[in-house]
C-alpha cells in the first residue's frame, strides 16, 4: 500500500500540528504510511488583506472569499496531485460508521488504479485534501466546483470545520492497514457491527466494591463471548435503539434480538374513547371487523405478544366470540393460515384492568403503558420515536395503547406512564383511520428500515 498524503486547508493550522503528531497518527506518520501538510489561508492574500467577505444578502456573518479558497486548493494539487477532496460542512452527510468505512474503503482501501480512473487522476488515491471552513464558511461556488464530499461531524454547531476533520481522520485513518495494531479492535468497535461493544474490565478484579463479572474471569471462551454479545444487545437496545433500526439484520439476528426485546402488548379501547362529531363525550364505540384483521396482522408483523380488544359491551363481546369460533379454531387455520397466526393474537376483555391483569399474569410485572394520540398531551411525560430505551431500560413489559372513535379521553391517557407525539405528516389533515395509525405506530417504535 501506497503512503498518503493528507492536506489540511485552514485558518488555523497550529490546530492541527500537534494532533497529527500524537498517537497512532503520530506513529504512523513515523512509520511512514501518512504525511501531513497545511495550507493557512492567510498565506493566500496579501499583507493585512482579510481572507474573507461580508455575504451576499441581507444577515450578518462573513464568508471565506472564493478566489482565496481556489488559491489555496490549486496549490494543494500542485504540491502533492490532484485528490480526492473533502468540505467540512453542516449542509453535508452526517458522519456515521457506516459512511466512514464506505469512505475508507473508497479513498484507502481500494485498488489504487481504479480509485486514480474513478478520480480523473493518477493521484487522487494517494491525497486527500480537507479543506475546513470558518465563519459562515466558504463561498458556495467553491463546494460546488472543488468538492468531491461535503460532511457533517453531526448536528449541532462548532465554529469552524477543523474539530470536524479531525474527528473525520481519527476516524477513517482507523480502518487503514498498520494504523491500528489489532484489525479486531477495529471490526468489534461500537457501530461497526448491529451492536455497541460491550464493556470493557481491567485489574483490579475487585474496585470501590464493584467486581468484575465473574464470567470474564471463567477462562470458557464461549460463555464470554454469549454474555459479551448479550450485554451489547441489552446497551444497543436501551441506549441506541435507533441505530439497530437502521440496520440490515438477517433472519437469525432479528430472531435474537426479538428475544431480548420487552414483550409488547397493543390494545384497541373501544371503551374510555370520545364520540360526537362537533360535541365530542366520553362513550364507548362498536368493533369492527376489519380493524380486526388488519391490526391483527401488523401485530403479528411486529411482534407484538397479544393484541387486546376492550369493550365493556357484552352484545359486542358475543358476537365477536362467534367471530373467533372459526378464526381461533383449525377452520380458520386451514383456510388461511397466516390470517389465522395473526388471528391467534387477539383476546377481547371488558375493561382495561383486564388486559393489565392479564399481562401481570403473563409476565409476572406490571406493564408500561405507553399511549398513542392524534393531539398534543402535556398531562403525560411525552416520549418519540428515539425514546425507546427510556422504556425498554425499565426491563418491564409494554402495552401500547390506541383510541377509536375521536381518540381516548383525557383521563385515560393521564393514566399512562407515557404518551408518544403524534403520527403527522406536513399538512394540518389528521385523521388517519386507526388501523393505518397501528401499523405507522409499530414500524416506527419497534420496526426495521428506518
Amino acid at each position: 500500500m501506497k503512503k498518503r498524503h493528507i492536506t489540511i486547508i485552514t485558518v488555523f493550522p497550529e490546530l492541527h500540528t500537534t494532533f497529527t503528531q500524537t498517537s497512532l497518527l503520530g506513529r504512523a506518520v513515523q512509520d511512514g504510511l501518512i504525511s501531513f501538510s497545511f495550507l493557512a489561508l492567510s498565506d493566500f492574500v496579501p499583507p493585512k488583506k482579510r481572507i474573507d467577505t461580508p455575504s451576499c444578502g441581507p444577515g450578518a456573518g462573513m464568508v471565506i472569499k472564493a478566489d482565496v479558497a481556489q488559491a489555496a486548493l490549486e496549490k494543494a494539487y500542485e504540491l502533492h496531485g490532484k485528490g480526492a477532496t473533502i468540505f467540512f460542512t453542516p449542509q453535508g452527510d452526517v458522519l456515521d460508521q457506516p459512511r466512514v468505512k464506505a469512505m475508507a474503503e473508497e479513498l484507502l482501501l481500494s485498488d489504487e488504479e481504479e480509485a486514480c480512473q474513478a478520480q480523473g487522476t493518477n493521484d487522487a488515491a494517494q491525497h486527500l485534501i480537507l479543506f475546513c471552513g470558518r465563519y459562515e464558511g466558504v463561498d458556495a461556488r467553491i463546494e460546488d466546483a472543488y468538492a468531491d464530499y461535503r460532511i457533517s461531524s453531526g448536528d449541532y454547531v462548532l465554529m469552524g470545520g477543523d474539530l470536524p476533520a479531525q474527528i473525520f481522520l481519527e476516524s477513517i485513518l482507523r480502518y487503514m492497514p498498520g494504523v491500528v495494531g489489532k484489525k479486531a479492535s477495529v471490526e468489534n468497535d461500537s457501530f461497526s457491527s448491529h451492536f455497541l461493544d460491550w464493556p470493557a474490565y481491567g485489574q483490579p478484579v475487585a474496585w470501590e466494591g464493584r467486581a468484575v463479572p465473574e464470567v470474564l474471569l471463567s477462562g470458557d471462551h464461549a460463555k464470554i463471548d454469549a454474555w459479551r454479545k448479550d450485554d451489547a444487545c441489552k446497551r444497543t437496545l436501551e441506549k441506541r435503539f435507533d441505530w439497530l433500526q437502521k440496520q440490515e439484520l438477517s433472519d437469525e439476528d432479528c430472531a435474537y434480538v426479538a428475544k431480548r426485546l420487552p414483550s409488547h402488548y397493543a390494545v384497541l379501547m373501544h371503551d374510555q374513547v370520545l364520540i360526537g362529531k362537533t360535541e365530542k363525550k366520553p362513550g364507548t364505540t362498536s368493533v369492527t371487523t376489519i380493524d380486526v384483521h388488519d391490526i391483527a396482522r401488523s401485530c403479528a408483523t411486529y411482534g407484538i405478544k397479544k393484541f387486546f380488544i376492550v369493550t365493556p359491551l357484552t352484545e359486542q363481546r358475543r358476537q365477536l366470540d362467534v367471530f373467533f369460533r372459526f378464526w381461533h379454531t383449525s377452520k380458520g387455520q386451514a383456510y388461511n393460515v397466516n390470517r389465522f397466526e395473526a388471528m391467534s393474537l387477539v383476546q377481547v376483555c371488558a375493561s382495561l384492568d383486564d388486559v393489565e391483569a392479564e399481562i401481570e399474569r403473563l409476565e409476572g410485572r406490571p406493564a408500561i403503558k405507553v399511549a398513542t394520540s392524534a393531539k398534543q398531551h402535556t398531562e403525560t411525560a411525552v416520549i418519540s420515536y428515539r425514546d425507546q430505551g427510556v422504556v425498554f431500560a425499565q426491563q418491564r413489559p409494554v402495552l401500547v395503547l390506541f383510541g377509536t372513535g375521536q381518540g381516548m379521553v383525557d383521563s385515560l391517557i393521564a393514566e399512562c406512564d407515557y404518551v408518544l407525539t403524534p403520527v403527522r405528516g406536513f399538512t394540518s389533515y389528521n385523521h388517519l383511520s386507526v388501523r393505518c395509525a397501528v401499523a405507522i405506530v409499530l414500524d416506527r417504535w419497534i420496526g426495521l428500515g428506518r
